[in-house]
């Protein structure tokens, strides 16, 4: 069985950082692949499951969450980051605000995802 404990850990370090930094959580992120990492990806604007446990997956599909799955992927997370940051950029566009968000671009000689 595993302590309760484990499941509100990671959770609480994200509240924390958002205490710290105030737009944190607005603009967070997080990524998990198990049950115990549900609890922390509901404290985040854009929860990731990455090759998620069973159970976490049926919790992401339930709640809307990006699942993403396979033994590569970064590019599947690169798709996904760019996603999020250029539909937040047109969203802002449409709005007639003047907000500047980091488009990702991924780096083609080491396929990482770079923030430019």
């Amino acid at each position: 069985m595993i302590n309760n404990s484990v499941f509100h850990q990671k959770r609480k370090s994200i509240v924390s950082l958002g205490r710290k930094y105030s737009a944190f959580i607005k603009k967070s992120f997080a990524f998990g692949d198990t049950l115990e990492d549900a609890v922390m990806l509901s404290a985040v604007r854009v929860p990731i499951a990455v090759n998620p446990s069973k159970e976490l997956e049926d919790i992401a599909h339930t709640k809307g969450w990006v699942v993403i799955k396979g033994p590569n992927i970064v590019d599947h997370v690169t798709t996904a980051l760019r996603t999020h940051y250029l539909m937040k950029t047109r969203l802002a566009d449409r709005q007639g605000r003047k907000r500047k968000y980091k488009r990702i671009q991924t780096n083609v000689n080491k396929g990482r995802p770079h923030i430019k």
